[in-house]
């Protein structure tokens, strides 16, 4: 390759970020352009990929809407295939996994869930090349999460090559991370036992280590009341071939609970319980074809499952009641559920003042 290309390319690509420093960013997308346009006709993949990196760079700083940057980032991946070094860059297997990590966060924007998992597998491998333990078992772990909902065996196959990686450098904090994880996938897939033994190895070795896993642990927690409440949000889903379970579902559930605290909860609320079991079920709506298996929960459901967490932290409570979804359920969620109870007087005000009042009368 002649010299001359190598400097050309690298002088524009200085200019493109002199422009960039002054603000002048349709300078700038000028120059880098103008080195991607002379470094990919003259086969000089090193200086194209630099190129690349500066206008993807450039676009993200300038918040240019995001899908212009995925075509710069998918050759950015086709061409850290094709050489084995970069100067000033270090191993293309770390450009690949950044550019997939971005193009990953693309799919999940898009909800393109096809092209989401073929991006999460080839950041795994790109992670996998890279060696850097840490970051390949994370990309694991987010691989078995997404295929949690449709590929159980797979997603059980993700989590297992995770923990053995953790073996492998010791890494507990992660480990108890992906425990957690698989236990949430779990319990989304209707193995319940699974779950709870899963999340107790999570929980059993942050208290052997001192570490605090930031997923997934709080399934462990839950008491008879709230795992049957998660049960019956299944159920209550199923009935009406929902395709995810959502929060009125949960609520639902939770609105049938005979084991736990909401009885009590809604006596002191003056609420009739029997009534608000039977506008919740008729709340739920029904879907157009029969429920998938397994049957995932949606977004705002996990939000609300990993928000009780805090609340029974705030009662300073070891386990997690249905009293805590609950709370959990309307300080998260501004929908038809909160609705329903605001309807008959119940907010998160009054419901906190009788949980309160409930949990001073069992004290007693």
């Amino acid at each position: 390759m002649k010299i001359l290309t190598k400097i050309v390319v690298g002088w524009k690509i200085g200019k493109g970020n002199k422009a960039s420093q002054r603000g002048d960013h349709d300078r700038a997308f000028t120059f880098y352009r103008s080195a991607i346009g002379k470094a990919s006709g003259s086969g000089y993949a090193a200086g194209e990929i630099l190129a690349r990196l500066a206008l993807v760079t450039e676009l993200e700083e300038t918040g240019a809407p995001g899908e212009l940057s995925v075509p710069e980032l998918e050759r950015l991946v086709a061409l850290s295939r094709t050489t084995d070094r970069v100067p000033m860059l270090g191993r293309t297997a770390r450009i690949r996994m950044e550019a997939l990590e971005a193009l990953v966060g693309c799919a999940v924007e898009s909800g393109d869930r096809s092209v989401e998992g073929e991006r999460r597998a080839a950041l795994a491998e790109a992670a996998e090349e890279l060696g850097e333990r840490g970051p390949w078992i994370d990309a694991l772990r987010g691989l078995g999460t997404f295929w949690a909902a449709d590929d159980a065996p797979r997603s059980a196959a993700c989590f297992e090559r995770a923990l053995e990686v953790c073996a492998l450098v010791a890494d507990k904090a992660r480990e108890a991370e992906v425990l957690g994880a698989w236990s949430v996938a779990a319990m989304e897939q209707g193995d319940h036992d699974r779950a709870g033994e899963l999340a107790e190895r999570s929980m059993e070795l942050q208290r052997r280590t001192g570490i605090r896993a930031a997923v997934g642990t709080s399934f462990a927690r839950f008491d008879d009341s709230a795992r049957r409440a998660v049960v019956r949000a299944k159920e209550s889903a199923a009935e009406v071939s929902a395709p995810a379970i959502q929060v009125e579902h949960l609520l639902h559930a939770l609105l049938q609970d005979d084991v736990g605290p909401c009885p009590a909860v809604f006596q002191a609320l003056g609420a009739d319980q029997a009534e608000l079991i039977a506008a919740a079920a008729a709340d739920r709506g029904r879907g157009d074809a029969p429920s998938p298996a397994p049957l995932p929960f949606s977004d705002a459901t996990r939000a609300v499952l990993r928000r009780a967490d805090r609340m029974a932290e705030q009662f300073e409570s070891v386990l997690i009641s249905t009293a805590h979804m609950l709370l959990a359920l309307l300080d998260v969620i501004e929908g038809k559920s909160p609705q329903l109870l605001a309807a008959r007087g119940i907010g998160l005000a009054e419901l906190r003042k009788a949980v309160e009042q409930c949990s001073a009368t069992r004290a007693d």
